[in-house]
């Protein structure tokens, strides 16, 4: 390839990444990445690292878990956030219980599976002395 043919398909794809660049920039204002540590004191830990989008408009939080198709809105980021990892849980384990799963559950099952891990309370083992009661 000629060098003048080499510099015109770099000033399109200059171009071509100023306007992605620009579209991202305007659908992320208000958006932040909200990492999660841990799931305590539910009977759960998490198997690999996760984090919510959380987008603030108006007087409301919303929490997305976008791997999941999962979100919640709440008064304050932390209402959001709590909001979403109880909805993930029972989610998880609605999903775990049911039997004959369609494709989009399944799938969402697939992903859940892939970052929580029950802990041996969640699994219905004996925990003496945990205090607290296991989620119905």
């Amino acid at each position: 390839m000629k060098l003048p043919a080499i510099a015109r398909q770099m000033a399109v794809l200059r171009m071509e990444l100023g306007r992605v660049s620009h579209r991202l920039d305007a659908y992320g204002r208000g958006a932040k990445a909200v990492p999660i540590a841990t799931l305590a004191p539910e009977p759960y830990e998490l198997s690999r690292r996760l984090a919510f989008v959380l987008e603030s408009s108006d007087d409301e939080y919303t929490a997305s878990f976008v791997e999941a198709n999962l979100a919640t809105v709440g008064e304050t980021e932390f209402d959001a956030v709590d909001a979403l990892k109880s909805l993930m849980l029972d989610v998880y384990e609605t999903l775990e219980r049911t039997p004959n799963l369609g494709p989009a559950p399944a799938r969402k099952l697939a992903v859940l599976r892939s970052f929580l891990t029950p802990t041996s309370r969640a699994d219905g083992a004996n925990n003496e002395g945990s205090g607290g009661a296991d989620r119905p």
